[in-house]
């Protein structure tokens, strides 16, 4: 089992973007170690950990980029998980939700040419062309949908990735009047299952606004 412990532990961390890091310079010599699988694990607890903690230490009404004082903190974020994504992805899975909290954190860093070159890699843009499934509950389609439509925009590897893109949105908006009113009226938790919603259609909304 996985020790935890050194998940809050910072300077742990950042040591362990650096060893990862460094491999990763490595592997282009072709001198090149199987990352630690406990460390590997480790190290994406404390970046969704950090991802939780920045999120939390948004301002709701932050209009833009340019008056937060968050921009620091998100490309922390975003060399925790752009270490363990580039280190992760030839040795086991990698999740939508892992590249959406990568992305999330790099545009909000103003770093989307590190970001573009992650998402262009092979292995990770098979995962966002990954068709959807329908057989998912409506919070779970309408987070896969705006996760890959906001990474299909980040990583313009052409004009397909806009049009599919808002494909994607249009698809949402056009089940959303049939779907989410029966799914909140069954929610466990209708109130919170709504703000999960609500806040991803902005997303989707700040989707639209991307170049």
């Amino acid at each position: 089992m996985t020790d935890v412990t050194p998940i809050f532990d910072e300077e742990y961390l950042e040591g362990l973007v650096s060893h990862f890091d460094d491999s990763a310079f490595q592997s282009s010599f072709n001198n090149y170690e199987r990352p630690d699988s406990e460390q590997l694990v480790q190290l994406k607890l404390g970046s969704m950990l950090g991802y939780e903690k920045w999120v939390s230490g948004l301002e709701p009404d932050v209009a833009n980029l340019a008056t937060s004082n968050q921009v620091e903190p998100a490309s922390r974020v975003f060399d925790r998980w752009l270490a363990y994504v580039v280190t992760a992805y030839p040795h086991r899975p990698v999740e939508l939700r892992d590249l959406f909290l990568m992305s999330t954190s790099a545009l909000w860093a103003r770093r989307p040419t590190e970001l573009r070159h992650v998402l262009r890699l092979g292995p990770i843009s098979a995962i966002i062309d990954l068709a959807a499934s329908s057989d998912q509950g409506w919070p779970s389609r309408v987070r896969e949908a705006v996760s890959r439509a906001l990474m299909l925009v980040a990583r313009q590897s052409g004009r397909g990735d806009v049009e599919n893109a808002r494909s994607c949105l249009n698809e949402l908006r056009n089940l959303q009047r049939l779907a989410e009113v029966d799914w909140l009226k069954e929610a466990e938790r209708p109130q919170q299952t709504a703000l999960e919603l609500l806040a991803l259609y902005h997303c989707a909304q700040a989707t639209d606004l991307l170049p």
